[in-house]
Formats: structure tokens, sequence, C-alpha cells
């Protein structure tokens, strides 16, 4: 799927204009819970289970809206390439980023893909415009 979707004559300009439109509408909806639950804080009184929940929500909204996307433009397979490669790479460093939480990886190590996160980000805001 989405292998030259766009220039391949497979699908009609209406489908992969649709398709467009899902996979962006998607990737708001994502970007939405990781933003959302990535500036959780702990309450006052929330001691070590509230951090707990804080983290957990973080990580939940990076895997899971990495798969979710992931999985949404498997079901679209006219969006547009370039689309398609940008949410894809996007789904996939969500997911490194909560294993690597997960798995108490180093700082710098993050960084890396936290960066490689914001420039997918901005691709697929240029491209959904």
């Amino acid at each position: 799927p989405n292998e030259n979707a766009a220039g391949s004559g497979k699908y009609s300009d209406s489908q992969r204009n649709d398709a467009k439109k899902k996979i962006c509408e998607t990737f708001k909806i994502v970007d939405r819970a990781v933003v959302r639950n990535s500036h959780l804080k702990n309450p006052d009184n929330g001691g070590p289970i509230g951090a707990l929940s804080v983290a957990t929500a973080q990580r939940f909204a990076f895997y899971d809206g990495g798969a979710f996307l992931r999985d949404r433009v498997a079901d679209q397979p006219a969006t547009p390439k370039d689309l398609a490669d940008n949410a894809n790479a996007l789904g996939t460093q969500l997911e490194e980023l909560s294993i690597g939480y997960l798995a108490g990886a180093q700082d710098f190590a993050q960084d890396e893909l936290r960066q490689n996160l914001d420039d997918k980000i901005k691709k697929i805001v240029e491209i959904c415009k």
C-alpha cells in the first residue's frame, strides 16, 4: 500500500484527497493527544502514584498514538506517498520514544528522537496545509 499511490493512476484524485484528509485529521488527533499528555503535571497531592500516572499517560499517548497513526495509514492505501511515509515514520518514532522512556533510556538518546519527531511533525503540517 501507498507505493506511488499518488502517481500510479491506481486511485482517483477523489480517493487520494479523501485519504489525505483522513490521515491529516488522524495526525491532528494524535498530535493533540501527545501534546496534552506530555504536558501533564503531577498534582500537589499526587505523590509517587501521581507521578507514575502522569508518566504512564505520556507513554500511552506516544505508543498508542504511533500505532493508531500507522494503522490509519495502512487503512488508507490511496494516501499520497509523501504523507504516508512521513506519518509512518512519525508513528514509529513515537513508539520508539515510548519504549525508550519505559526502558530508562538516557536523555541524549531520547533528545535525538524528540528532534527527529519535531522534524516529522513540521513536514506533516506542511503536507496537510
